[in-house]
């Protein structure tokens, strides 16, 4: 599956590299959805869950739940952020891509502050040290 994305990536940069640059955000949400949605399986652990046990080692049934419910928000998410790159390569202006970069950090740290909230009785760690710990482990594979 790898190959075929590397594949989809690299052809539209070598035959039209002008629309590539076009194209990149969707192909980026488009993966990113297809591995949110793909953990969502029977059998698979959540992408949320396992990044939030990462740092907790084990997870409550209360933080199971929520973790699995927040991988579908992401999920969600990037389907959305998807239709919107396509469109936005279609008809919008290059700069229009940036606001799906807002909304996901918008996403990213609205839910750290929700989840703090939500959840006083938890320890909660930085969201810089959720992205360092992602970064490290590879934890979107």
């Amino acid at each position: 599956m790898r190959v075929v994305f590397l594949l989809l990536l690299l052809l539209p940069a070598v035959f039209w590299p002008r629309g590539f640059y076009s194209i990149l955000p969707l192909l980026i949400h488009v993966a990113l959805g297809w591995v949110f949605f793909r953990s969502l399986r029977d059998g698979r652990e959540p992408v949320i869950s396992r990044i939030a046990r990462l740092d907790r080692g084990t997870l409550t049934r209360e933080l199971e739940l929520y973790t699995r419910r927040l991988t579908w928000i992401w999920a969600a998410m990037f389907v959305l952020l998807a239709v919107l790159s396509l469109y936005l390569a279609l008809a919008g202006p290059a700069a229009g891509f940036a606001l799906s970069y807002v909304l996901v950090a918008l996403l990213f740290f609205g839910e750290h502050v929700y989840r703090r909230l939500r959840y006083p009785h938890y320890k909660h760690t930085s969201p810089w040290h959720v992205i360092r710990r992602i970064c490290e482990t590879g934890a979107l594979r």
